[in-house]
Protein backbone atom coordinates (compact mmCIF):
# COMPACT_ATOMS: atom_id res chain seq x y z
CA UNK A 1 0.00 0.00 0.00
CA UNK A 2 1.25 3.47 -0.89
CA UNK A 3 1.12 6.30 1.58
CA UNK A 4 0.48 9.84 0.35
CA UNK A 5 2.81 12.58 1.48
CA UNK A 6 1.60 16.17 1.40
CA UNK A 7 4.16 18.65 0.08
CA UNK A 8 3.62 22.41 0.15
CA UNK A 9 5.58 24.47 -2.35
CA UNK A 10 6.28 27.94 -0.96
CA UNK A 11 5.46 30.92 -3.19
CA UNK A 12 9.07 32.13 -3.09
CA UNK A 13 10.24 28.92 -4.79
CA UNK A 14 7.80 29.31 -7.67
CA UNK A 15 8.59 33.02 -7.84
CA UNK A 16 12.34 32.41 -7.88
CA UNK A 17 12.27 29.56 -10.38
CA UNK A 18 9.63 30.71 -12.87
CA UNK A 19 10.64 31.97 -16.31
CA UNK A 20 8.07 34.09 -18.09
CA UNK A 21 8.45 34.07 -21.85
CA UNK A 22 7.34 37.19 -23.68
CA UNK A 23 6.58 37.71 -27.34
CA UNK A 24 9.47 39.57 -28.96
CA UNK A 25 8.52 41.80 -31.86
CA UNK A 26 10.97 41.65 -34.74
CA UNK A 27 11.59 45.35 -35.33
CA UNK A 28 14.19 46.51 -37.85
CA UNK A 29 16.45 47.75 -35.11
CA UNK A 30 15.26 45.85 -32.09
CA UNK A 31 18.03 46.83 -29.69
CA UNK A 32 17.60 50.55 -30.34
CA UNK A 33 13.82 50.27 -30.02
CA UNK A 34 14.04 48.36 -26.74
CA UNK A 35 16.52 50.87 -25.34
CA UNK A 36 13.99 53.66 -25.99
CA UNK A 37 11.13 51.94 -24.13
CA UNK A 38 12.95 49.99 -21.39
CA UNK A 39 12.19 52.65 -18.75
CA UNK A 40 8.56 53.00 -19.85
CA UNK A 41 7.55 49.35 -20.15
CA UNK A 42 8.18 47.12 -17.19
CA UNK A 43 6.48 43.75 -17.12
CA UNK A 44 6.90 41.62 -14.07
CA UNK A 45 4.70 39.39 -12.04
CA UNK A 46 3.65 40.81 -8.69
CA UNK A 47 3.20 39.05 -5.35
CA UNK A 48 -0.54 38.48 -5.92
CA UNK A 49 0.30 36.71 -9.20
CA UNK A 50 2.61 34.25 -7.43
CA UNK A 51 0.22 33.88 -4.48
CA UNK A 52 -2.62 32.79 -6.81
CA UNK A 53 -0.35 30.54 -8.87
CA UNK A 54 1.22 28.89 -5.80
CA UNK A 55 -2.14 28.36 -4.08
CA UNK A 56 -3.61 26.66 -7.14
CA UNK A 57 -0.50 24.59 -7.92
CA UNK A 58 -0.38 23.31 -4.32
CA UNK A 59 -4.10 22.48 -4.37
CA UNK A 60 -3.70 20.60 -7.65
CA UNK A 61 -0.59 18.64 -6.59
CA UNK A 62 -1.66 17.84 -3.03
CA UNK A 63 -5.43 17.58 -3.19
CA UNK A 64 -6.09 16.84 -6.86
CA UNK A 65 -8.28 19.97 -6.92
CA UNK A 66 -9.05 21.07 -10.47
CA UNK A 67 -7.89 24.69 -10.95
CA UNK A 68 -10.39 27.44 -11.77
CA UNK A 69 -11.60 27.75 -15.34
CA UNK A 70 -9.28 29.89 -17.41
CA UNK A 71 -6.08 29.02 -15.55
CA UNK A 72 -6.35 25.24 -15.39
CA UNK A 73 -3.81 24.64 -18.18
CA UNK A 74 -1.34 27.10 -16.67
CA UNK A 75 -1.57 25.51 -13.22
CA UNK A 76 -1.28 21.96 -14.59
CA UNK A 77 1.75 22.88 -16.72
CA UNK A 78 3.53 24.52 -13.78
CA UNK A 79 2.72 21.53 -11.57
CA UNK A 80 4.06 19.20 -14.25
CA UNK A 81 7.28 21.23 -14.48
CA UNK A 82 7.73 21.18 -10.71
CA UNK A 83 7.06 17.45 -10.40
CA UNK A 84 9.53 16.79 -13.25
CA UNK A 85 12.14 19.00 -11.50
CA UNK A 86 12.13 21.53 -14.36
CA UNK A 87 12.08 25.30 -14.06
CA UNK A 88 8.44 26.35 -14.51
CA UNK A 89 7.99 28.30 -17.71
CA UNK A 90 5.08 30.60 -18.38
CA UNK A 91 4.25 31.92 -21.80
CA UNK A 92 2.72 35.31 -22.41
CA UNK A 93 -0.79 33.83 -22.64
CA UNK A 94 -0.30 32.07 -19.29
CA UNK A 95 0.70 35.33 -17.65
CA UNK A 96 -2.29 37.10 -19.16
CA UNK A 97 -4.68 34.30 -18.11
CA UNK A 98 -3.59 34.51 -14.47
CA UNK A 99 -3.77 38.31 -14.45
CA UNK A 100 -7.31 38.16 -15.89
CA UNK A 101 -8.27 35.56 -13.28
CA UNK A 102 -6.96 37.85 -10.54
CA UNK A 103 -8.88 40.86 -11.90
CA UNK A 104 -12.12 38.86 -12.16
CA UNK A 105 -11.95 36.79 -8.97
CA UNK A 106 -9.53 38.23 -6.42
CA UNK A 107 -10.64 41.48 -4.89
Amino acid sequence: MHERIRVEIPAWIIKKRTDIMYLVIDWWNQVAALEKIKDIVRIEANDKFFEVLTENVNAFINDGKIPPSGIETVVMNVADDILANRTPTLRTGDYIAIQQHIRQNCK
